[in-house]
């Protein structure tokens, strides 16, 4: 089974070569359920999309008991829940670009909304993976800047949430991971280097030792937290550190400072025949009451899986959103998102003034278009200063001047003023220069008044003290020429 890092570099390195994906049927009935920040839409059973609901709020509930994680968000995350393999597998090969992977859930985090993918059909209902990734939303939302190993640790450590008859449970033994620490042929990754790895260290990178840093930054979370409270009170202390600013490089001495020891410590640990859990009964949980599920309006049903995929496949369930439901803004402002991200500056502009006439109020999608004003401006600007350079100045300065006139970049407005201010400069400078050629060559040819003139036209534009003093001085030369 791939690794859920390694099923995160199949979104960016694989090559898309699958037919496109094709709207669902028409006849196909789907259903909503909203849920505070969670929009849950299925073509599963009532009885399916109820239960795989309540354990995510139950999820979500448990976290906020078990940690100081702010679980509650403002972002929408929609919750797509397909009732089969053979429903659930056009998307999933799309999010995944055709290479088949082996999963039946999937958690993706977008700028106006995350996404949560599931087939219910799958055994074990909502997967590791889905609660590994949202443990992660949860714990960015809260501690930015967590180093690598405990942000990984701590979602594998949440992502094992179940429900056990009236019992929910945190932290139960993951056997792959215990096996594999277990293992003689690969020791452990020496507690100083594990606690320095980052998104570019090969303990992070290569699948083989990446497989090892997964499931010793499980086990360090697992000692830490229910390895007694001298333990876990010294990852609360690194904890707060982080949260109070200081780096983890800083924070990490908090930890304990005894690294031979603290990794004999930790193999004991895993060695042991049973790991504590954390476990809550059903009812200590507060989890809202789900109304019962609700048709779901075609154009919104494709506006959100329109929205979940990228390129072509989601533009084009976009573009059928918008021709099934013309008055959705969301649906028209993610459509232009589509069309910016292939670089239609014109088109994205048009969809989202389409949106913001329709009154569109998500604050993330405003943000959207304020991006992509942005980067019209910003191509508009390049194009400006290529032809600037090819010798087309003054179309390009004036292109310059109709951006600024728009533009809310700082950035760039600082930018074009600049070029604008030297052309002026050196361009007044040149006309400076002619007239000076001017006057030198009336003067020389005897016409007094013709360079006298020139001269007082010049004074009235310079400020400059040195070239007024030596245009007053040829003035004064030349006047006597005149009696």
């Amino acid at each position: 089974m791939r690794t859920l890092r390694s099923l995160a570099l199949l979104l960016l390195l694989a090559t898309n070569t699958r037919a496109a994906v094709p709207p669902p049927p028409e006849s196909e009935p789907w259903t909503a359920l909203t849920a505070g920040e969670f929009r849950i839409y299925s073509n599963a059973s009532a009885h399916a999309t109820q239960g795989i609901a309540t354990n995510l709020l139950r999820m979500r509930e448990a976290l906020g008991k078990v940690t100081t994680l702010a679980v509650r968000t403002d972002k929408p995350t929609y919750v797509l829940i397909f009732r089969s393999e053979a429903s659930f597998a056009p998307y999933r090969d799309a999010m995944f670009h055709g290479n088949d992977a082996p999963v039946s859930g999937a958690f993706l985090s977008g700028r106006a909304a995350n996404f949560i993918t599931i087939n219910a059909a799958a055994e074990g209902g909502v997967t590791r993976l889905v609660y590994h990734e949202l443990a992660h939303h949860f714990m960015r939302n809260t501690i930015p800047g967590l180093p690598l190993w405990l942000d990984e640790g701590l979602a594998e450590y949440h992502s094992t949430f179940s429900v056990r008859g009236h019992e929910v449970r945190i932290g139960v033994m993951i056997p792959e991971h215990v096996r594999a620490l277990r293992s003689r042929r690969q020791p452990l990754i020496p507690l100083e280097r594990h606690f320095a790895v980052d998104q570019q260290s090969p303990e992070y990178t290569d699948p083989r030792p990446q497989r090892r840093f997964y499931a010793q930054s499980w086990a360090l979370v697992h000692y830490f937290y229910s390895g007694g409270p001298e333990r876990r009170a010294r990852l609360e202390a690194f904890l707060e550190a982080i949260r109070s600013g200081r780096s983890a490089a800083e924070a990490t001495p908090l930890l304990g400072s005894d690294y031979p020891a603290m990794a004999v410590e930790l193999m004991t640990y895993v060695r042991r025949p049973s790991m504590t859990f954390t476990s809550y009964r059903l009812d200590e949980l507060v989890v809202p009451a789900l109304d019962a599920p609700r048709p779901l309006p075609r154009g919104e049903l494709l506006y959100a899986l329109g929205s979940l995929l990228t390129g072509a496949d989601g533009e084009a369930l976009l573009a059928e959103a918008v021709r099934v439901d013309p008055s959705h803004a969301e649906a028209h402002a993610m459509l232009g998102y589509a069309r910016q991200a292939r670089g239609d500056h014109d088109g994205a502009l048009a969809m989202f003034e389409k949106a913001a006439s329709l009154g569109n109020r998500d604050e993330a999608i405003r943000e959207l278009h304020a991006n992509a004003l942005r980067e019209r401006d910003s191509a508009a600007a390049h194009r400006a200063q290529r032809q600037y350079e090819e010798g087309h100045e003054e179309e390009a300065i004036a292109a310059m001047r109709s951006i600024l006139e728009r533009t809310s970049d700082e950035e760039l407005k600082e930018h074009l003023q600049g070029v604008i201010g030297v052309h002026e400069e050196r361009v007044a400078r040149e006309l400076r220069e002619k007239a000076m050629h001017d006057i030198i060559a009336a003067a020389q040819a005897g016409k007094t008044k013709e360079a006298l003139a020139l001269i007082d036209a010049l004074l009235a534009k310079t400020t400059d003290e040195e070239e007024r003093a030596q245009l007053m001085a040829m003035r004064d030369g030349l006047k006597p020429v005149l009696r």
